[in-house]
């Protein structure tokens, strides 16, 4: 699976796990995500460039950026003249009474746009961001450029996939958006620049990680094959059953505790090497899960800096 395509997927999912060298146990990353899915055709007669299907704002806690996404319910044209505005409105500080009402919300403070206009086909097609201060009544450009990817869909695997919709991506700055409450109202947009035709609010919340489930290993994460590997599970159902995976291979069934959490081991697999990455999933009656992955192989004596590996639950990048 290629950088891209993983890292949109774990946006999409809101839960990753990273391992900040091949050597290290893997640790939950600390992400802050929100989203919100649309597909409802609600745009009204218009065309459906102007169909909001998925939204959606994802960092990490210590990350400068936010990573948006927009995607609509149709491709752009390529031999018309498109005229259509995407955006975040942000309640920064989560209180009402700041801000404007924009979108049928109120206290907004912050509006990130995006500006696609112009002709695909005749070259003038451009795509630009901003953001405006509502309070300040300044607008200033996004420093990142925006870029669009067709999204494709296979009816038929046998054949060739079909162009079904459009995402927009941008990076916006954190300085700029300076949010102060942990969790943020949002509302996103489609329109042009007379009417927006369809909205989805939904939260961004700067401390998902906190509430995400965790499976914890312990010592250097490395499994010795045929002997017990430690973990700790915390965040799932109280008082429920759970059942841990090693990849798809049933490892533990188990009770939580009052808290939702376990503390416990497993004999990991005699006939299975550790010189590879496996996942670890721990999984209550409800579905929630708790994730980890281990590691591949002991910490070399002369190991020092390196490289992340981001890992979700579809595949992981190799160094």
């Amino acid at each position: 699976m290629g950088w891209r395509q993983m890292c949109k997927t774990k946006w999409k999912h809101g839960k990753c796990a990273k391992q900040f060298e091949r050597y290290y146990p893997g640790l939950k990353d600390k992400l802050q995500f929100g989203t919100a899915i649309d597909n409802l055709g609600d745009q009204g007669p218009v065309l459906p460039i102007y169909d909001i299907d998925l939204v959606y704002l994802t960092s990490v806690e210590y990350g400068d950026t936010i990573n948006g996404q927009v995607t609509i319910a149709g491709v752009l044209p390529t031999n018309e003249e498109i005229n259509a505005i995407y955006s975040f409105g942000f309640d920064i500080d989560n209180n009402i009474i700041t801000g404007v009402a924009y979108a049928r919300y109120q206290g907004i403070d912050r509006i990130v746009y995006i500006n696609a206009t112009g002709n695909i086909g005749l070259g003038t097609f451009t795509l630009t961001g901003e953001i405006e201060d509502t309070h300040l009544s300044t607008t200033v450009p996004l420093p990142e450029a925006l870029i669009y990817e067709t999204e494709d869909k296979f009816i038929d695997f046998k054949k060739i996939a079909i162009p079904v919709a459009t995402s927009f991506l941008s990076e916006i700055s954190k300085t700029m958006l300076n949010l102060s409450a942990a969790e943020v109202p949002v509302v996103a947009t489609a329109g042009d620049s007379l009417l927006i035709y369809d909205t989805a609010g939904f939260v961004f919340d700067s401390e998902r990680w906190l509430k995400d489930p965790t499976l914890t290993t312990f010592g250097t994460g490395v499994p010795t094959p045929g002997k017990d590997y430690l973990f700790e599970v915390s965040g799932l159902k109280p008082n429920s059953p759970f059942k841990l995976y090693l990849d798809d291979t049933l490892m533990l069934s188990g009770m939580l505790d009052g808290s939702g959490s376990y503390s416990g081991k497993f004999v990991f697999p005699s006939n299975l090497p550790n010189t590879i990455m496996y996942f670890l999933t721990a999984q209550d009656e409800t579905g929630e899960f708790a994730y980890n992955i281990t590691c591949p192989e002991l910490i070399p004596p002369n190991c020092v800096g390196g490289f992340w590996i981001p890992v979700n639950k579809f595949g992981f990048l190799a160094p």
